[in-house]
């Protein structure tokens, strides 16, 4: 079984006072869109990790059938969240699809694709690790294998500043994705702007 695990914790910074996980992207807070797109693919679980204005977070996603697992450490970044992700995944997750919450773009077929990649992988390279690349752009989601758990787990405790997929570069899979929802996240109001112009009305 695959987790998805939906990175929901940051504080937003680059959009000022805004949150922006939930501005509303057709009527729906960005997070509980790529939720419930995450919900819509081929994984078995689907955990939301959480942290700043976790309280509000967590209201955007009442309803839809999933967990989620605060972040104390959020502040640390990005590896403290995937940490805490996969400690909350269940213990027979095969393997872990790490999402970005705020790329709203992105479709189920799009999650499906990465996943057929990933198990393809899988059968004659057991510790690959699967990420999309648009033209030279590295995307996300990224698919660990399980055999990672310990790495993923204990990512924010090393005494190095590397990252578990700087560390295992060399398992590191690229998959050519022809469209550019993989790498068009949510970062600033022009960025918002852009993507919300792409959507049509809200």
């Amino acid at each position: 079984m695959i987790s998805g695990l939906v990175l929901a914790a940051g504080a937003s910074r680059r959009m000022g006072q805004r949150n922006k996980l939930l501005l509303p992207c057709k009527g729906e807070p960005i997070v509980r869109r790529t939720a419930f797109t995450v919900l819509a693919s081929r994984v078995s679980e689907v955990i939301v990790v959480t942290g700043h204005d976790h309280k509000a977070i967590a209201q955007a996603l009442v309803g839809l059938p999933l967990r989620l697992a605060y972040n104390p450490n959020y502040t640390r970044g990005i590896s403290s969240s995937v940490a805490c992700g996969v400690r909350s995944a269940a213990a027979e997750a095969s393997a872990f699809m790490v999402c970005l919450a705020d790329l709203v773009m992105l479709t189920a077929q799009d999650l499906d694709f990465l996943i057929e990649a990933f198990e393809a992988q899988q059968q004659t390279n057991p510790g690959a690790i699967v990420r999309p690349v648009y033209h030279t752009t590295p995307g996300h989601p990224v698919l660990w294998p399980a055999s990672y758990r310990d790495v993923l787990c204990n990512a924010c405790t090393r005494e190095d500043s590397q990252r578990p997929i700087e560390r295992f570069a060399q398992n590191l899979i690229y998959v050519h994705v022809q469209n550019e929802r993989y790498v068009r996240d949510v970062d600033t109001e022009e960025d918002y702007a852009a993507q919300m112009a792409g959507h049509g009305k809200q």
